[in-house]
């Protein structure tokens, strides 16, 4: 990470199913911009597919999937000056390669969202979102504990013009069994 770039970390989101995942993306999708990279990691199953989803939503996506066998695909993006790339780094022994054609997409102003982005192993230090979604300890009622940081000017103050934007009620409640 270079010194030079700013670098912020925000207080945790609760999200207790879906439609609180979904939240967070709507709030999310006004952030976006061209060259930006939205660096998703979790386990199986956290929610980085759906939270994806929701923020394709919000820029008139419809058709976003899990991009695990197709390893991208490119979306436009309606009245925004920037198409949206999903990608998934997950079944890559190494992403090299991809992540040198994602760092080209950003380079030519996409906004990139990776899922298993903990598996870039030197993601640019410029302009990037870092998500980290964790199951709660007791996953099976849907808790997810959401962890977000911004380096880069511009990339921090989007982020937090959408954290902003997030319901109260998901940076308040903390569940029984979240940390």
């Amino acid at each position: 990470m270079s010194e030079s770039q700013p670098y912020g970390k925000f207080p945790s989101i609760f999200c207790f199913g879906v439609m609180d995942t979904a939240e967070v993306g709507r709030a999310l999708a006004d952030g976006l911009y061209g060259g930006l990279l939205v660096l998703l990691s979790g386990f199986l199953g956290s929610g980085k597919t759906e939270l994806v989803r929701s923020i394709g939503e919000v820029l008139g996506i419809r058709d976003i999937k899990s991009p695990t066998f197709a390893i991208e695909s490119i979306h436009g993006v309606t009245g925004k000056n920037f198409s949206l790339v999903h990608a998934d780094l997950f079944r890559l022994d190494d992403p090299s390669a991809e992540t040198e054609q994602l760092d080209a997409y950003l380079s030519d102003g996409h906004a990139v969202l990776v899922e298993w982005g903990q598996m870039w192993k030197n993601p640019p230090a410029r302009d990037r979102w870092d998500i980290e979604i964790e199951l709660a300890s007791d996953e099976e009622d849907g808790r997810r504990v959401i962890s977000m940081a911004g380096l880069g000017a511009d990339a921090l103050g989007r982020l937090s013009g959408a954290y902003l934007r997030m319901p109260d009620s998901l940076i308040a409640r903390r569940g029984p069994s979240c940390p």
